[in-house]
């Protein structure tokens, strides 16, 4: 985000406020309750916006006019700075009739002000707009009797032209209010101790209000709270129940597996944006586990974004970015309290931090060059401009053994480069099976000798990742979030010596064929690893030991892996 724009979007927010805008009630509601699979394209666009058998008549721009996409209908402005692209109809009302429709809005923002979004206009008022969605969502609002204007305009302003600002938009209604008539509810699988989200379709499509409640048959296996998110409390199966608060006599049912406890390695970072509007974290620490990285829990905030910290001996290191304010920072890790012990990065940015065991040293990408930042006081001493293989690094980790890797910025195919910590030379290691935005993340966990990726490409392109550095593999485990995350400052409180090591299921500080029996009998129910022989024992990190992590660790005890 832009600075000037984050300036102005606090005198624009607040003039917004002062506007005396018509009093509609509405409501959001995310549309994991609604859009069903494209089945065929529409005719005309009169047919992509209406829900099914719907008869409202259209109109477009002549000036980047809405077009037919699929079965719905889409703007067509994108990358066209200060235009707009329009779609509307007119209506006669009686009491209590209901506008309902669901979208997908993308686009650039800052908190409620909307920079390049859809916008709703009901008789030439702005009742509601949304920049940043990343999946279908149902919105809903009543009416007042009489004639109106419906308008869906996508607004751009003066500046960055991104090829993803557009909205789309289908299941257009008005009329009475239309009532859910059905809800599917998926099963749900989580560990003891663990935390999974309950993904649920509300139908039909156009029903106006979506929202449930939940809960679980037996609180002693799992429990469900008001957001739909289950905790595993002891082994065995139950059922959620999701129930309409429109209609409670309309409700779906599934069943909860709960499972064995396990391990995973505990990853924070920082928001600098929540794709997931309903439950928005943007702007916030949070926490979350390899073994399901979509629930996340949020531990703190600060005052304006960081895309450069670090984690070192219980605390985190770092540099604010935004609003003129670079102040360096430092955060207890544990209980996130935030002081500020002098030092700034001035115009600077710092946009990726790690530190080196091997020497004692905090590094930090500042610009286009290396430097050392000194943690008593935050002052940053450049070592040299990124050469060789560097093309723009968006990220920097360092292993426990004082090997630094980097990524570059490529949105088709990044590279994993080594970075020669003496003199910023950078050296390919070759391209990874993705490509990346400008705001990535990695760092080393030491307990487990992986190397992690908060990956960002797009809205619809994120997640949690491995990278293997030997062999360039890039392992996935899941979103961050519900619909995904941009995150910054990755980092886990492991330090070298505190893990274990890859294989070892006993413990015993090498690996054997022992303990490749030892992973079999867990993986055949006969005998129970724990603790850190159960990380250990995890090779390929999927919070489970199977007998692909026990043939695996065979393979090391034989010299084979």
């Amino acid at each position: 985000m832009k600075t000037m724009k984050k300036l102005l979007s606090l005198a624009l927010a607040a003039l917004l406020l002062a506007l005396a805008l018509p009093s509609f009630a509405a409501q959001v509601y995310e549309a994991s309750a609604g859009k069903n699979p494209v089945t065929r394209d529409a005719a005309n666009l009169n047919e992509a916006l209406n829900v099914p058998g719907g008869n409202l008549s259209f109109q477009t721009s002549t000036d980047y006019p809405w077009a037919v996409e699929g079965d719905f209908a889409i703007s067509t402005n994108s990358g066209m700075a200060s235009t707009t692209s329009s779609v509307w109809t007119n209506v006669t009302t009686a009491a209590g009739d209901m506008l309902g429709f669901d979208f997908w809005a993308l686009g650039e923002g800052e908190g409620e002000y909307v920079f390049d979004g859809l916008q709703l206009i009901i008789d030439g008022s702005v009742v509601a707009q949304w920049w940043q969605t990343n999946s279908w969502q149902s919105y809903s609002m009543e009416l007042t009797a009489g004639s109106h204007e419906i308008r869906f305009t996508y607004k751009k302003d003066y500046s960055i032209d991104g090829l993803y600002d557009f909205a789309m938009l289908d299941n257009v209604y008005v009329g009475q209010t239309i009532l859910p008539s059905s809800i599917t509810v998926s099963p749900v699988s989580v560990p003891v101790g663990r935390r999974a989200n309950v993904n649920y379709i509300v139908l039909p499509e156009n029903a106006m209000d979506k929202t449930c409640t939940f809960s679980t048959a037996n609180p002693s296996i799992a429990t469900v709270d008001a957001n739909g998110v289950v905790t595993g409390v002891s082994i065995g199966t139950t059922t959620v129940t999701v129930t309409s608060i429109a209609d409670p006599s309309v409700y779906g049912t599934a069943p909860v597996t709960v499972t064995e406890a396990v391990s995973g390695v505990e990853l924070e970072g920082f928001v600098l944006m929540d794709f997931d509007t309903a439950h928005d974290t943007t702007g916030s620490w949070i926490r979350f586990s390899d073994h399901d990285p979509s629930y996340v829990e949020t531990t703190a905030s600060i005052p304006t974004d960081t895309y450069g910290a670090a984690y070192y001996d219980g605390n985190v290191y770092g540099y604010l970015y935004g609003g003129n304010d670079s102040r360096f920072f430092v955060m207890n890790a544990e209980t996130h309290q935030v002081s500020y012990p002098g030092g700034s990065s001035g115009t600077a940015m710092v946009r990726g931090m790690a530190y080196n065991y091997a020497n004692s040293t905090m590094y930090a990408i500042v610009n286009d060059a290396l430097a050392t930042v000194d943690l008593a006081t935050g002052a940053l001493n450049v070592i040299a401009d990124f050469t060789g293989s560097a093309d723009d690094l968006m990220t920097i980790a360092i292993d426990g053994e004082g090997n630094a890797y980097g990524l570059t910025l490529n949105s088709i195919k990044t590279a994993l480069v080594r970075i020669n910590l003496n003199n910023a030379v950078c050296t390919e290691l070759g391209e990874l099976a993705l490509g990346l935005n400008f705001a990535q993340s990695m760092t080393w966990d030491n307990g487990t000798n992986r190397l992690y990726w908060a990956h960002e490409l797009d809205v619809s392109n994120s997640g949690l990742y491995t990278i293997d550095v030997n062999t360039l593999t890039v392992t996935p485990f899941g979103t961050i979030g519900r619909q995904g995350m941009e995150i910054s400052c990755l980092f886990t409180t492991s330090e070298p010596g505190e893990g274990g090591v890859i294989g070892d299921a006993d413990e015993n500080g090498s690996v054997s064929i022992a303990d490749a029996i030892l992973a079999l009998r867990h993986a055949m129910g006969l005998s129970t690893v724990s603790g850190q022989g159960f990380i250990n024992a995890d090779v390929d990190n999927n919070g489970a030991v199977t007998t692909a992590d026990a043939i695996s660790i065979l393979r090391m005890a034989m010299g084979l892996q």
